[in-house]
């Protein structure tokens, strides 16, 4: 039986921001339109010029947001979560959206109090809004984001905020794989329940973090070296549990086909591009990265 409103949970949502006025709107409505009264909405925008200001100011007093200089998307998620006072948080990109009528449901899901953090499928769609394709990674433990370099889609997770009490917040010095940095933590403590149903929609577009996947890559290769030296995983035991987890992990989504795809030799060319660009950085404290440029643009 479905509780009551009155018993239903607030839902934080908050929007890092920073030049990204053609899509905004779209994100910000797409939480404002929910079916669920106890949203509290917090935008954090980092001074953008191309407008998205005036667009916030058109909704003032549904909504909270500031706008000023910062340090980056990670801040500007840090400062927006420590701003959240509701009982269930999560961060959706200023070029994402939510689908509609939602937030009732992941309210819901959270009534049961064994339930600390929830992840789903997120569909891609493009600069128009058209879908493009569905991701459904079902898998969301340590070993398959430590070994088997498992990205999962950050629009489509949602925790209680009191898991921040546990792993601390997003890790201000990275540029690129801070959810993946926060979501490794997430699972040392928690273990997130997979809903199968589509909340939210990833756009992709060309000016988007994702397109330049080779930084990604290697920044996330730099925190599992991190993990890995800290657990005193030897480099021998890491590489074989790396490829038994990859091949679980495909044999679970494909069956004995699916281990042998050739996705794998597209795969792993990335991943040997992203190691020797670390190998390029090293330095006595271990691998450091450094990106072509410091501009934020806000999307994972």
């Amino acid at each position: 039986m479905k509780p009551t409103i009155q018993r239903l949970p607030t839902v934080s949502v908050v929007t890092p921001s920073m030049n990204q006025g053609r899509f905004i709107e779209e994100t910000i409505l797409s939480v404002l339109n929910q079916d669920y009264p106890n949203v509290e909405y917090v935008v954090v925008d980092g001074g953008s010029t191309d407008g998205t200001v005036d667009i916030l100011r058109k909704y003032d007093g549904r909504l909270r947001w500031i706008s000023e200089p910062d340090r980056g998307q990670a801040d500007a998620i840090n400062k927006g979560l420590k701003l959240a006072t509701g009982d269930i948080v999560c961060w959706l990109n200023s070029d994402d959206v939510f689908m509609p009528n939602v937030l009732s449901k992941v309210a819901g899901w959270f009534a049961d109090p064994s339930i600390e953090a929830i992840f789903t499928p997120v569909s891609v769609i493009d600069e128009r809004g058209e879908l493009l394709f569905v991701v459904r990674r079902k898998f969301m433990d340590f070993r398959s984001l430590f070994y088997g370099c498992h990205i999962v889609n950050q629009e489509g997770i949602f925790w209680r905020r009191t898991v921040h009490e546990m792993i601390g917040y997003v890790n201000p010095t990275l540029q690129y794989a801070m959810d993946y940095d926060l979501f490794l933590r997430m699972c040392l403590f928690v273990k997130p329940v997979w809903i199968d149903e589509q909340l939210a929609c990833h756009r992709k577009h060309g000016d988007q973090k994702t397109v330049r996947r080779h930084e990604y890559l290697a920044e996330l290769l730099m925190i599992r070296e991190r993990y890995r030296t800290a657990m005193g995983i030897g480099k021998a035991s890491f590489w074989i549990n790396e490829r038994i987890e990859r091949a679980r992990r495909r044999y679970l989504l494909y069956g004995l086909r699916g281990v042998f795809a050739e996705e794998w030799m597209d795969n792993n060319t990335l991943i040997m591009q992203a190691k020797s660009l670390m190998k390029k950085r090293r330095s006595p404290d271990g691998p450091q990265l450094e990106f072509q440029s410091s501009r934020r643009t806000l999307d994972d």
